[in-house]
Formats: C-alpha cells, structure tokens, sequence
C-alpha cells in the first residue's frame, strides 16, 4: 500500500498536545468493534478517561520551514503497513472531472501535485494562486477523451495562464494600432485582469479577440501614453 503524505506531515506523531480527543466529539465506532468495546469496559480492561484523552497528531518535521512543499510516499511516520484514520481511496474510483467523467488516477496525482506546488511554493500571494488554480480547473474541465491524455492537459492547464498572456504579447494588433509600448503592455494586463476576475481563458479570449470593439479598447489603452 502506497501512503501518500505532505513533506511537512512526514515525521508527524502523537504528542499529547492536541484537542482533537479532549473535545467530546462523537466518533462513529464501527458494530462489529463496539460489541468488545463495551465488554471491555464491563470488565475493566478498558478505562474511559475523564474528561477525554488529549492524543493528537502534532508536527515534529526535520524539514526547514521554507523548504519546498511536496507529496512523498514512504514517509517514516507513516509505513506503508500501519493502521490509518482517514481518507482511505485504495478501493476507490479516480475523482471526477466533472460531473459524468472520471479522472484517471495519474492524472489526478499530477493534479494534487501541481496544486500543491502553486499554493505553497509559487510566488505571488493566497488570492494570486487562488486565481491561477481557477483558471486551471476552468482549462482542464473542458478537455473530452479521445485526444490527448488527460494527464497532459493537466500539466497544460497550469500553463493555461503564461500561454494565454504569451499568445496576447506576441503578434498583438495594439502594438500597431497603439501608441506605444506602453499601450501594448497596458492590453497584456488587461487579458491578465479578466483572467483574475475568474474568466476562463477561453471566454477571455472570446472577448478581447472577437466581442470588444478593437478601436474602443486601443484608445483607452493608448491612455497609458499620455501620463
């Protein structure tokens, strides 16, 4: 069994430090393990502590805290053979892309992966990556089975942001129709601005490219010129 772990959870272990176990949360308890539970208890064997234990999990990683976030298998708090509360997918279909089409599995582990590395190791604040990660999950969703693999789409779709920005630098019609350098720049973060504001690429596109009125938009852009 392959258990896959954040870096900075790999050395984690019980401390006696948390509030998870001392809260008086219920927790479900499968039938056929509270029939000896509760025999257990008759017999004294099994003590309830009052007021709740105070187990928990806590950090003890040997990592630097700005080294780079990763997934790692293989961890050493966490053997393949040990005994887990939790998410347990062994059995479990991929997730799905969207409703009606699942993932395959290594697409999705290139998904989590990616993701992981844009929200801890990107630049750029929480909102900026947000934004990016939107844009990916818009990309990504519209790819249809009987082209490319998905795992390439994937590693496209985190692209998806550079590629659409690199495609409105080059050949772009304001560097002739504009003013300036600072006209063509000012329609780069334009495209750049609908995508922040949680426009795919594709509808971003749509507007700049084919629906908005090219003249309007130079003259607004050509502003830049004239502080």
């Amino acid at each position: 069994m392959e258990v896959r772990v954040l870096s900075f959870h790999r050395s984690d272990v019980c401390r006696d430090a948390g509030a998870c176990c001392s809260s008086a949360w219920p927790i479900p308890v499968e039938p056929d393990r509270l029939i000896p539970i509760r025999r257990a208890l008759d017999r004294g064997a099994l003590t309830p502590v009052a007021g709740g234990a105070t187990a928990a999990i806590v950090p003890t990683t040997d990592s630097p805290a700005d080294a780079p976030v990763t997934i790692e298998t293989g961890a050493p708090s966490f053997p393949a053979g040990g005994q887990y509360v939790g998410l347990d997918a062994r059995e479990s279909l991929p997730p799905l892309l969207r409703p009606g089409l699942l993932m395959d599995w290594d697409a999705w582990f290139e998904w989590e992966r990616r993701s992981v590395d844009l929200l801890c190791n990107g630049q750029g604040s929480v909102d900026e990556a947000l934004g990016r990660l939107h844009t990916a999950v818009e990309y990504v969703r519209r790819w249809r089975p009987g082209g490319h693999p998905l795992i390439d789409a994937v590693g496209e779709a985190f692209d998806a942001e550079k590629r659409f920005l690199a495609a409105h630098a080059f050949a772009n019609w304001t560097a002739h129709l504009g003013t300036g350098l600072r006209s063509w720049f000012r329609s780069i973060e334009a495209a750049y601005a609908l995508l922040e504001t949680g426009f795919a690429v594709g509808d971003a596109d749509l507007l700049l490219r084919h629906l908005a009125e090219t003249s309007m938009l130079t003259e607004a852009w050509n502003q830049a010129e004239r502080t």
